[in-house]
């Protein structure tokens, strides 16, 4: 077990939980319906690409998951995007409320020490079936990354999972809910309940609890031994982009190494630039050698990703 010391919108694929106060959805393929659908065809006489501007007008509008991207002190600046307007020119409109990233997310598990009164959450089997955190356990709404854990956790494996593994996954958490153990899924918005206590121990996303653990040191982040999940976003450009040049630059910016330093050490989350361990160490130590950031040796073998679905 390794165990460090110490995001993303409410619906990034299918909702685990569907209908009122939480209820899970009957059987597992209700969860995965949503989860690797093919893209819907592009009706007739839809837009295709646009013209690229960007030669002429050097301006641009990204958008990123909350926390997601470095911002300076007082909060009012962006430095990597501030640093890119003065070096290269273009303008950058920046939004941080939508479900793009442009790193590896790890899915954990967490918990609030005080909240526990001591015990060490070492699996995802632990909360559901402990009754001392009855009704503080929290799961995420990400359905590939609570059941992906729940199926490591049983010895399955979530790349090769069938509908009927699946299933039996769900109705162990469904168990736990109906006994009142787990409260609803949730997206990030859980880290200010772990905070205080309110959730006592869950299922997370690791970069979470490495900048929750700037303010309070209660709270662990720890890979179960079964393993743990990763998966990863895109930085789509849309087809009817005007500035898709100026995106491409944007891109490659963040990730050279002495621009993806800082943002790795303010994100906390795997970082696929090339050469960013020596960039990052000379800024912050810890952060180089937390393998949740950059893997060590070992990690890749505990890291599981959840095979494509097809439409249900």
């Amino acid at each position: 077990m390794e165990r460090y010391q110490p995001r993303t919108a409410v619906n990034r694929r299918a909702l685990l939980w569907a209908g009122g106060a939480g209820a899970l959805a009957p059987g597992a393929l209700a969860c995965l319906a949503g989860c690797g659908i093919p893209p819907a065809r592009r009706p007739e006489g839809a837009l295709g690409a646009s013209e690229d501007r960007s030669a002429y007008e050097r301006t641009l509008g990204f958008s990123d998951s909350t926390e997601c991207i470095d911002s300076s002190a007082d909060g009012t600046g962006r430095p990597a995007l501030d640093e890119f307007r003065r070096s290269i020119g273009i303008e950058v409109t920046y939004t941080g409320d939508t479900d793009v990233e442009f790193t590896g997310i790890p899915a954990v598990t967490a918990y609030n020490q005080k909240a526990t009164e001591g015990p060490t959450v070492d699996s995802v089997s632990q909360p559901p079936d402990d009754p001392r955190p009855r009704g503080r356990v929290g799961l995420l709404s990400e359905m590939c990354d609570t059941v992906g854990l729940t199926l490591l956790d049983m010895g399955r494996k979530p790349e090769k999972v069938t509908a009927e593994k699946c299933d039996a996954a769900v109705d162990r958490l469904r168990r736990a809910r109906d006994r009142g153990q787990i409260r609803p899924c949730t997206g990030n918005d859980y880290t200010g309940d772990l905070n205080k206590g309110d959730i006592a121990a869950c299922i997370a996303w690791a970069g979470d609890f490495l900048q929750l653990q700037a303010d309070n040191i209660d709270i662990p982040c720890v890979i179960p031994d079964a393993g743990y999940m990763l998966s990863s976003d895109n930085l789509p450009v849309p087809r009817t982009s005007r500035h898709q040049r100026n995106a491409e630059r944007l891109i490659d910016y963040c990730y050279q190494p002495e621009v993806a330093a800082p943002l790795a050490a303010t994100i906390n989350c795997v970082s696929p630039a090339t050469g960013l361990r020596d960039e990052l160490t000379k800024i912050d130590r810890k952060s180089a050698g937390n393998s949740l950031i950059i893997h060590s040796e070992t990690m890749p073998a505990k890291a599981h990703a959840f095979r494509s679905l097809t439409a249900a």
